[in-house]
């Protein structure tokens, strides 16, 4: 949260915006659903913030993600074998240790110890089964969203959890967000931020074949075999992976051909994975990632000579899925594109050479909302 709205306020910054109308463009964004107190708060202590990190320890490298976006995003350098989170949360934990602070480890809390309306401690068990009891002036809650537990993506929010799958297992399972409700926290706006990705046989987690579900020059299909949105949507992650999500049975098909396969070696990806894979980054372990994908005989990576193959391999119907390849290519040539007015830069002709589909599917960095809090960021009950 505080990367991203740092983010969009250095964005508006560089679009001549004032704070004031950087506010009210995060609060636009976010069709007013986020509380509007608490979202100037974070603008406003937002580099403070990002200062406060990096005096005690946290370096950072601001980066691009997109061709449409400035360099704002703040990427925290390794320290030594961490990297990303680990390496902020190991140098705060040497700060925390020369001042004095006890770390559990392998004792996680399960209850809130609820006294007179002002929660005075935690229970936790230890590794040995042993009960813990801890009192103390402040209890605050660290443990993370709850996107690695499919039973709460079900229960809190309006996603199949079996089908939204997590980006990593990060073992976040919305412990201190059920500690809360069960003493009668208030809680809101349970959801998902969604992305695209794939996996299936021979397919490498946020490898070269992956990182092609977010290049905007791609012809997306449904499961009609029917294009379906402005391909260019791959720019911003979280809509991409609404518009993915709301096909018929959760996917799609993202295909591409050997124009765009070269492309993405010789000259590098149009599209960056976040901060994960930089964009222009060239996919020069493609080749054989996906010949390893195909002998692998992967149900989320086909190719074939022609679109009738193509359409047969992903199992589409073959009259749409030739309706939608001959009006795109049509839309290449004219540059117009009639059915989603694509940006012609990115409506390229997939008529080079063999034809690619790799199988889009929506996954999730975080999940969003929680326990209600106000501006001071103290839980409020019922």
């Amino acid at each position: 949260g505080l990367f991203a709205v740092e983010s969009d306020y250095q964005r508006a910054k560089s679009y001549g915006l004032t704070r004031d109308q950087a506010y009210e463009h995060i609060m636009e964004y976010s069709h007013f659903k986020n509380d509007g107190a608490i979202e100037r708060e974070f603008v406003d202590e937002s580099a403070d913030n990002l200062r406060w990190l990096n005096k005690h320890g946290v370096d950072f490298e601001v980066v691009q993600i997109s061709p449409k976006e400035p360099e704002t995003w703040h990427l925290i350098k390794n320290r030594e074998h961490f990297v990303h989170g680990a390496a902020l949360v190991t140098a705060l934990q040497e700060h925390a240790e020369k001042d004095g602070v006890q770390f559990l480890m392998r004792t996680p809390a399960n209850t809130l110890i609820y006294e007179n309306g002002k929660v005075t401690g935690v229970k936790a068990k230890d590794h040995k089964g042993n009960d813990i009891v801890i009192h103390a002036k402040a209890v605050i809650i660290g443990t993370g969203g709850f996107g690695n537990s499919p039973e709460k993506i079900d229960k809190w929010t309006h996603f199949d959890g079996k089908d939204f799958k997590p980006t990593l297992p990060l073992n976040k399972t919305g412990d201190g967000i059920e500690m809360g409700r069960e003493i009668g926290a208030a809680h809101e706006g349970e959801t998902l931020m969604l992305h695209p990705g794939t996996d299936g046989k021979g397919i490498i987690p946020l490898g070269n074949i992956y990182t092609m579900t977010w290049q905007p020059a791609n012809m997306w299909v449904n499961a009609h075999g029917n294009r379906f949105v402005d391909e260019t949507v791959a720019f911003s992650f979280a809509h991409a992976g609404n518009a993915i999500g709301r096909q018929k049975g959760h996917y799609a098909w993202a295909i591409f051909d050997d124009a765009e396969l070269q492309h993405a070696k010789n000259d590098g990806v149009d599209n960056g994975v976040g901060v994960l894979v930089p964009v222009m980054t060239k996919l020069k372990n493609i080749d054989t990632e996906i010949k390893n994908a195909l002998a692998a005989k992967s149900e989320s990576f086909k190719s074939a000579s022609s679109i009738e193959q193509l359409a047969k391999a992903i199992d589409v119907p073959v009259a749409n899925l030739k309706h939608a390849y001959d009006s795109y290519n049509l839309a290449a040539t004219t540059h117009y594109d009639e059915a989603f007015n694509k940006d012609r830069m990115w409506t390229r002709p997939l008529n080079h050479g063999h034809l690619y589909a790799v199988k889009l599917m929506p996954y999730h960095f975080t999940s969003v909302g929680g326990l209600r809090i106000n501006t001071q960021m103290s839980v409020v009950n019922t």
